[in-house]
């Protein structure tokens, strides 16, 4: 394998290693105050210190900061039911807000006070707009017994790859990319209205009725003042304007596969792109990668990933950053820099399984494979290239 195919900080004539909660963080590139998946385990980490929140190797999913930064919801499941959970930002003990809760995101009201959730009915069937079966999302506010709304959603979504580096793409960026959005706006809680991610809707709080943005609209991304959000229509890039519900197209030199914000109100999008090429192997990892998975090794395919920026003002559309990965996860911006997600090309897993280190039997094999390819946090320097703040960071969560 090319061990030598990422460009990263530790080609630094002097680098500092800290390694702290089972990742590695430069002492030159502290990330921002966030929330995150690592080792395993969610943590808090704020000037390059982490603090243990929780340290069950089980999923979480949805971190999500209150809008003053103060506390931090997320769900876990543990295979049998999806809890929601709340923290502070000083990582105290987790207490439990409700139980079988669906698999939507999670919002706050805007005075940070309250959590608000889903919880999906599957007895109150439903038919969508669309003519897709689908069920009934109730809406709770923490604290009330009662949903104060509800609306249809399409069910039906699902499938899997024999790759991990597609399972951690999913929780990074959603099922296939697509993440499902419920996030509260001034204007309603702007939500998916489908598993695929594909349609949004805009619902009323105060009087439960909702409306339809449209069928092909996808993987939003709200702005900073919650008045507009970066959207994918019909795959193309787009401004959604929440109170007039007009979509403007964005002229883009690539097809953008994830999209976010930049500090200076520009779009970011990626792309990821399959090479010709499959992963290189040497003949025994090639060996040992079809015995472990009952595929050939000329299957196993790789990508490359780019990052570009886009002035909304004037449209200019520049590349920003360009380099091999599965794909990159979440975009997102922070203390004046532009942030991603990386997912490595599975080149650490081939080789875990040539050294006969994976049993894909083990009860713990999916954790153990994910672990091998976990997300890396790397940071935008400015001269098309990036430094990576940390390996095994992943659902990295901005704190406000």
């Amino acid at each position: 394998m090319n061990k030598g195919y990422w460009i990263r900080a530790a080609l630094m004539s002097v680098v500092l290693l800290i390694t702290m909660m089972g990742f590695t963080i430069f002492a030159q590139e502290a990330p921002p105050p966030l929330a995150a998946v690592t080792n395993g385990g969610l943590v808090l980490v704020v000037g390059g210190a982490s603090q243990q929140v929780e340290s069950a190797n089980i999923a979480y999913y949805d971190l999500t900061w209150s809008p003053d930064g103060s506390k931090l919801a997320y769900t876990v499941n543990d295979g049998s039911a999806t809890r929601l959970m709340l923290t502070d930002s000083a990582g105290s003990t987790p207490t439990l807000i409700a139980g079988n809760v669906s698999y939507m995101p999670l919002t706050f009201t805007a005075d940070s006070a309250q959590v608000i959730y889903t919880v999906e009915d599957s007895t109150q069937v439903t038919t969508m707009a669309n003519g897709l079966p689908g069920s009934t999302m109730n809406v709770f506010v923490q604290g009330n017994e009662s949903p104060i709304a509800s609306f249809g959603f399409g069910v039906g979504c699902g499938g899997g790859s024999p790759f991990p580096m597609d399972a951690v793409y999913n929780t990074e960026a959603g099922f296939g990319g697509s993440a499902l959005t419920f996030e509260a706006t001034p204007y309603g809680i702007l939500y998916s209205t489908a598993c695929t991610g594909q349609g949004l809707g805009l619902l009323n709080f105060e009087t439960g009725e909702s409306v339809s943005l449209g069928d092909n609209l996808s993987r939003a991304k709200l702005a900073p003042d919650g008045r507009r959000a970066l959207v994918l229509q019909g795959g193309g890039l787009s401004v959604l304007d929440l109170e007039s519900r007009q979509v403007s197209g964005i002229a883009t030199s690539a097809t953008p596969d994830q999209i976010g914000w930049g500090v200076d109100g520009s779009a970011y999008y990626s792309t990821r792109t399959l090479l010709i090429d499959a992963m290189p192997m040497a003949p025994e990892e090639a060996s040992a990668f079809s015995a472990y998975l009952g595929m050939e090794a000329s299957a196993f395919p790789q990508y490359e990933v780019a990052l570009y920026q886009v002035d909304l003002n004037s449209g200019a559309d520049s590349q920003v950053y360009v380099g091999p990965g599965w794909a990159i996860g979440r975009i997102f911006a922070a203390q004046g820099g532009v942030y991603f997600s990386l997912v490595p090309n599975g080149e650490a897993w081939v080789e875990a399984i040539a050294a006969g280190t994976l049993d894909i039997t083990a009860p713990d094999s999916f954790f153990r494979e994910r672990q091998i390819v976990a997300a890396r946090l790397m940071r935008l320097v400015g001269d098309g290239t990036s430094v990576e703040v940390g390996s095994d960071i992943g659902q990295a969560t901005p704190r406000p």
